[in-house]
């Protein structure tokens, strides 16, 4: 089993601003959240999405950590959403951060946003698709 996962990072506290940050994405958050206080409920999440891949819900996994929020992107949809990231830089006026890993297919990649892009880079399996900034 090899890692795929996607991440995004928004310098700032802003659990609060869940919908909001969704809407970017044209998401709707269901305000079905739940808190988790340890990483195995976390696992069990994301055991949750993969094993139900046939389920119309997204779930995703928030936590606030040194000055940032992060949002694990299981999907790997939103954390390569150049326009929908830059948009959320815009709007909060502060750093995103995104990256992407999968595996199987040997890819992987990272953006940088400050209300604009100021560096990307992508590899697909071996050759350098991105390297921009």
């Amino acid at each position: 089993m090899s890692l795929s996962t996607g991440l995004i990072a928004i310098k700032g506290q802003h659990a609060d601003k869940f919908a909001e940050i969704f809407n970017f994405f044209n998401l709707v958050d269901t305000g079905n959240n739940r808190t988790l206080t340890n990483w195995n409920e976390a696992i069990q999440v994301i055991e949750d999405e993969y094993m139900n891949p046939d389920d119309n819900s997204q779930r995703r996994i928030v936590w606030f950590d040194n000055g940032w929020t992060f949002i694990e992107d299981l999907s790997l949809t939103l954390c390569t959403d150049e326009e929908s990231l830059t948009k959320i830089s815009q709007h909060f006026s502060t750093q995103v951060f995104s990256l992407a890993t999968q595996g199987t297919s040997g890819c992987y990649g990272f953006w940088y946003f400050d209300k604009q892009k100021l560096r990307s880079f992508f590899n697909s399996n071996g050759e350098v698709t991105d390297d921009f900034g």
